[in-house]
């Protein structure tokens, strides 16, 4: 992010009205201590040796600007769409109906681990639930149960693309295999673009926040990023 680009990003947040210049500190060193946390995976004591600021201090802001990125989520978090699903060497219905792609690839919010099926589960239960439009659906790998609206590969078949680089898919199975796994994989690029650009969310340590700031967090990196490429794709 160039100096440019920083400064829409901090006009953008003074819009929301949800942070604002203090005595001591500018809305731009605010964002830019939340930033360097976020892009660093750094803990606040490593903060406030750079930013000559109390633990406290560091810990207000950074959750000033978290809160202000979460107000921006109706602009730039919206569910997918079919309209704009991924669909490079899908048959018509997975272009037509098939609005994301649900994997395996999850970044450590929690002690301990979890599988698949009852992370779906919660998604599905909870009090905000993960909504499936009717009629539409979302891929899911071995891992998940098969369910209406969750399409998962057929088992005991060559599934991962690098397994059909040696030989063509050779009956029906094997294709609905192949372009299921073609579909799938640009999931797990996204969470790569996504973890790269923010490590905080990358690592397999325990995570310094509670699991309600850990889960904002997450939020708050996928509105950055859609936000971001408005202003600077790289």
């Amino acid at each position: 992010m160039g100096p440019k680009e920083f400064r829409q990003l901090c006009e953008k947040l003074r819009g929301t009205g949800r942070i604002k210049d203090s005595t001591r500190s500018t809305i731009e060193e605010k964002v830019a201590k939340f930033l360097h946390i976020m892009e660093h995976n750094v803990k606040t004591r490593t903060v406030c040796f750079f930013f000559h600021r109390s633990g406290e201090t560091i810990s207000h802001h950074f959750h000033n600007v978290l809160h202000a990125i979460l107000s921006l989520k109706g602009e730039f978090f919206k569910q997918a769409s079919s309209e704009n699903c991924y669909v490079n060497m899908a048959i018509y219905l997975l272009k037509k109906d098939c609005i994301g792609a649900i994997d395996g690839i999850h970044s450590r919010v929690t002690e301990g681990t979890a599988s698949d099926s009852r992370i779906l589960k919660d998604a599905l239960s909870r009090e905000y639930p993960l909504r499936i439009p009717v009629g539409k659906f979302y891929l899911g790998d071995a891992g998940f149960m098969l369910k209406s609206r969750i399409l998962t590969p057929y088992r005991g078949v060559w599934y991962h693309l690098k397994e059909y680089s040696v030989c063509e898919p050779q009956n029906p199975k094997e294709l609905f295999n192949h372009r299921h796994s073609s579909l799938r994989n640009v999931i797990e690029m996204y969470f790569g673009v996504l973890k790269k650009r923010f490590p905080i969310i990358a690592g397999d340590t325990e995570p310094y926040y509670s699991f309600e700031t850990t889960r904002d967090i997450f939020l708050a990196c996928c509105i950055l990023h859609n936000s971001l490429m408005g202003f600077d794709v790289d």
